[in-house]
């Protein structure tokens, strides 16, 4: 039985991954984490308490680990110290990582995981800002690279859906198709987001990936790509029965009124984002991922039993409201 620790392992991704391992059986499975997100679930697994951060991480170094899945690996320094703990101790490292490793400034076409990586600056290394997210995630990237004989696997999704989602970017759409009668829409919802991965299907692969040697390196895990706003809320749409009327603003009015792509309308990007090449996750792995109408069903599904609660993420209903009576008379409903 391979013996695996989870870093993290208890809210969204990483949840999903241990509740995929624990279905399956096969594993001796552990989990380090500080014990504050859901503290009480996966009661039959065997916890490590403590804060990566700090020499807490040393409790796993008595150990030999077939695999470690690392989760919440956002600060190069401390997956250093994860490493340093583990040395030779472990058979092979799974880092979940992120589309947004890559330097895509002046670029154009498809990205490939050859692509150049963000530049992480030494003033950065500790930040939490979510503007050094990226050039952190491909400094610990970087981290790993410098492991000698380490059998390691970086796994790059996209934007991650699902139930457990504590972002609500996909949510705030949903939640507009279920409850309101009118949505503000930019740019009619046709600019593609790039894509996404969805929880479930990434847990999946992740499943799939332990033990094996044959891997490339890094991976891009797009499980449905260039996905839109408008094709979001047709489908949430058909499953609810809604039929609310959708209000088109263009970007230069979003603009004008100091409405900011992906922070204020979730989802938005101002025009459509890159393409990634998966064409290695498509050559090495035999699965089948989820389509849309499945992954906004289990989503829906996953709200319903909630009492579908007002979403945190995107702009308040009363600045949408606003937006869309300064649109009134020279708005285009379809």
């Amino acid at each position: 039985m391979k013996k695996i620790l989870i870093i993290g392992g208890t809210q969204f991704v990483g949840r999903a991954i241990t509740e995929k391992l624990v279905r399956d059986g096969r594993f001796e499975l552990h989990l380090f984490n500080r014990g504050k997100t859901n503290p009480d679930i996966f009661p039959q697994v065997k916890k490590f308490k403590g804060d990566r951060y700090t020499d807490d991480i040393y409790q796993i170094e008595e150990e030999h680990w077939d695999v470690i899945i690392d989760v919440t690996a956002y600060h190069p320094d401390a997956l250093l110290r994860t490493l340093s703990a583990v040395k030779d101790r472990v058979k092979q490292y799974i880092l979940i990582s992120t589309m947004s490793v890559y330097d895509l400034e002046d670029y154009e076409g498809v990205v490939k995981e050859s692509h150049p990586l963000l530049a992480c600056k030494q003033e950065d290394r500790k930040a939490n800002d979510v503007t050094t997210y990226g050039a952190r995630k491909a400094a610990c990237e970087r981290a790993l690279r410098t492991m000698a004989d380490l059998n390691f696997l970086i796994l790059r999704p996209m934007l991650v859906v699902g139930p457990y989602d504590p972002s609500d970017r996909l949510y705030y759409w949903l939640y507009r198709a279920k409850k309101y009668d009118e949505i503000l829409l930019p740019e009619q919802g046709q600019h593609h987001m790039g894509g996404w991965t969805d929880v479930y299907d990434f847990a999946e692969l992740v499943v799939r990936s332990i033990g094996r040697t044959d891997l490339e390196n890094a991976y891009h895990v797009p499980t449905l790509a260039r996905v839109t706003i408008d094709q979001v809320l047709k489908e949430a749409c058909a499953q609810l029965g809604r039929t609310p009327r959708r209000i088109a603003a263009s970007t230069e009015f979003l603009q004008a009124e100091g409405v900011r792509p992906w922070a204020d309308l979730p989802l938005w990007v101002g025009g459509d984002y890159f393409d990634f090449d998966n064409e290695l996750l498509v050559r090495d792995f035999a699965i089948r991922f989820s389509s849309l109408e499945k992954t906004i069903q289990g989503c829906i599904e996953y709200y319903e039993k909630l009492g579908w609660p007002e979403p945190h993420y995107g702009i308040s209903r009363a600045k949408e409201e606003e937006l869309i009576k300064a649109l009134t008379g020279d708005y285009t409903s379809y």
